[in-house]
């Protein structure tokens, strides 16, 4: 009976020592979590551009931990290159009042707050830059720094459109061989960032992949550069291409364009640049139009009298045939005058005066289109 009791008496003891602890789980501090930079990447170059001031430049990070009380807020900062981000040139909240992992900021608003420190107009500015995080009483950078490169305004293009030909891959044929037809190309008109600027344009062709920075072939705008078209002629464009390493002429050449706006030592490309497919070729006709010609000057698709060169390759043209007194030129095309061929002091020309026959002879005629000559010999 004293064995029972005694056992009885421990198991009270043993239940009463197990009485539950009360832990306090208020939270006593704050905490933040590791995070990284984003955008602009490391070496990124940022050239302000005095005709966009509205534009917005991005500042991205990824998020830190947060603290389980207190939201976490972030600061951009930027030092000299030579300086210390210890004692920074710049410091600007992100977005939300700070809260938000990005900076959104106007380049007229960057532009001020490196003009208030005293960096001048145009100049290029090397600066590392980091963010700052806080979260009450704990303050942590990012644990790395990136370098930027910033232009302050001076020159500036604003934004502009590609207008014709429209992006396609439907194929443009050319004539090789024409210097009287055109390929012509016009976009949007760009502004100048200073009042007093200027703007100038060059058109700019690269294979898909390419860069218009190292173009295949460019050419100069309109008016030394000052319209905003261009028209090229067949025969100089062919040319280019040849130049540029497309010598075949049996094979499409798929292609893109762009526009280079230049103001100053300031370039800006068109917002999206436009797909174009060359097919080269030459013509394969050549005839003789003109009242010493059997066929008159009635140049008609169904007028059979006309005569018909015959084509020697590379742009060169012969016949024989009867001629009498009148005058005559070269066409390419039946029922058509917007490309024909007269007389000029030096030769062939587009357009040129009617080329004189004296009298009635047998005659061998040669055009040299290319080199825009032309014989006339009397057999």
């Amino acid at each position: 009976m004293k064995k029972i009791l005694s056992l009885v008496i421990i198991a009270v003891i043993a239940i009463t020592g197990c009485k539950r602890n009360e832990f306090d789980n208020t939270i006593k501090g704050e905490a933040l979590g590791n995070f990284s930079l984003k955008a602009p990447e490391k070496n990124a170059m940022l050239i302000l551009n005095s005709a966009t001031p509205d534009q917005q430049v991005v500042i991205d990070w990824t998020a830190a931990l947060p603290g389980v009380n207190t939201a976490p807020t972030y600061t951009w900062i930027a030092a000299l290159k030579t300086g210390s981000l210890d004692a920074p040139l710049l410091e600007i909240p992100s977005d939300n009042k700070g809260l938000t992992n990005k900076l959104t900021i106007s380049q007229k608003a960057l532009d001020d707050a490196l003009k208030a420190k005293g960096i001048a107009e145009g100049l290029k500015t090397d600066l590392i830059w980091t963010i700052v995080a806080k979260n009450g009483s704990v303050s942590i950078r990012a644990a790395e720094t990136f370098n930027l490169s910033i232009t302050r305004f001076g020159d500036g293009a604003s934004n502009f459109a590609l207008y014709s030909p429209a992006s396609s891959f439907d194929v443009i044929s050319i004539e090789s061989l024409s210097s009287a037809e055109f390929l012509k190309f016009k976009w949007q008109k760009s502004f100048a960032g200073k009042p007093a600027g200027n703007i100038t344009y060059k058109v700019k062709f690269i294979k898909n992949g390419g860069d218009f920075n190292s173009p295949l072939m460019e050419f100069t705008a309109a008016n030394n550069g000052a319209d905003s078209t261009l028209s090229i002629s067949y025969s100089d464009l062919d040319i280019a291409m040849k130049a540029a390493g497309l010598t075949d002429r049996t094979h499409l050449d798929s292609l893109k364009w762009n526009v280079e706006a230049n103001s100053g030592a300031f370039k800006k490309f068109a917002d999206y640049s436009n797909d174009i497919v060359i097919k080269r070729g030459t013509k394969l006709t050549m005839y003789l139009i003109g009242d010493a010609t059997p066929g008159g000057w009635d140049n008609s698709t169904g007028n059979a009298s006309i005569p018909e060169m015959t084509a020697l390759g590379e742009g060169k043209w012969s016949i024989t045939l009867e001629l009498k007194p009148g005058g005559f030129k070269f066409i390419p095309k039946k029922g058509s005058w917007d490309v024909n061929y007269g007389g000029s002091p030096n030769g062939s020309d587009l357009g040129g005066d009617n080329i004189s026959i004296s009298e009635t002879a047998m005659y061998t005629i040669t055009l040299d289109e290319v080199n825009k000559k032309y014989t006339v010999v009397k057999n």
